[in-house]
């Protein structure tokens, strides 16, 4: 089922309902801590590439970031509202992003986050390259 969504940049007016979001699915990122307002306030101010709230009509289902890294277009802060899974939002913001930016896309996924793995390789992408940490 495709869903009609439009990407449009973070305002003022979004910070709390995207930090509520992100600090709710903060599992899923490398930096997993919670995210105070004052730390997003001092995002915001500082923030240098485009970063998009995913709606649908006036109902905000999630956020998406681009960033160009060493040449290479990363895809990043991606989430998408529980209820909004598995209905094509992922596939349409990430379509979005290819006609806007006219790039190929990379997104780097924890291991650990095989929902996320799944839904990236059904959607053509494919590993080519690991990040390790020591621990």
């Amino acid at each position: 089922m495709k869903v009609k969504i439009v990407l449009r940049p973070i305002t003022k007016d979004d910070l709390s309902w995207a930090r509520k979001i992100r600090n709710e699915n903060r599992q899923y990122f490398i930096y997993n801590k919670l995210i105070s307002e004052e730390e997003q306030k001092k995002w915001f101010e500082n923030l240098s590439y485009p970063f998009f709230i995913i709606t649908k009509g006036t109902e905000k289902i999630g956020t998406i970031a681009v960033e160009e890294v060493h040449g290479r277009l990363e895809v990043h802060n991606v989430i998408i509202e529980e209820t909004y899974r598995r209905k094509g939002v992922l596939r349409e913001a990430l379509s979005l992003l290819e006609k806007k930016f006219k790039k190929e896309l990379y997104i780097e996924v924890l291991k650990d986050n095989k929902r996320a793995i799944g839904a990236y390789k059904k959607l053509g992408f494919s590993v080519v390259s690991y990040r390790m940490k020591k621990q």
